[in-house]
């Protein structure tokens, strides 16, 4: 007579082992999604807060030619941050400091660019205390 059982073929309570399992894992899965769905929730709700926040504090910037390589960006916040600009170019991409002390006036005179040529930047908003700020993308053309 043999001692062993396969794990198909054995019971506990009067159960297959597969059906406890089965059962087992049936429950991880919906422990694991009712945990992790208020969670995805409650991040989706901060991002929609952000960017609200985002189109609130800032004032469109202003975009100023100077040259056909030289462009300068200001903008202004209400409330004191401090300020990097993410530039995008055709073929690179570049975070920049504009304002490393918090304030409400903020300009930088982006050098070197090329002439007749496509950016796209979006500025990361730093108020002191609270969650850093990306804004939307704003576009350029140098002439």
């Amino acid at each position: 007579m043999t001692m062993s059982k396969s794990i198909e073929n054995r019971r506990y309570w009067d159960t297959p082992t597969k059906a406890i399992l089965s059962t087992l894992l049936l429950s991880l899965t919906l422990l694991t999604a009712v945990s992790i769905i208020p969670l995805t929730l409650k991040q989706v709700k901060n991002n929609q807060e952000t960017q609200i926040k985002a189109d609130t504090i800032y004032t469109t910037p202003l975009i100023t030619p100077i040259s056909s390589d030289q462009v300068v960006i200001s903008f202004s916040t209400k409330i004191p941050v401090t300020s990097q600009l993410n530039l995008i170019s055709p073929t690179e991409r570049t975070v920049l400091s504009v304002s490393n002390d918090p304030q409400t006036s903020h300009a930088i005179t982006l050098e070197n660019l090329k002439p007749q040529t496509n950016y796209t930047f979006n500025l990361i908003l730093n108020p002191v205390n609270q969650d850093t700020i990306t804004t939307n993308d704003h576009n350029f053309t140098t002439p």
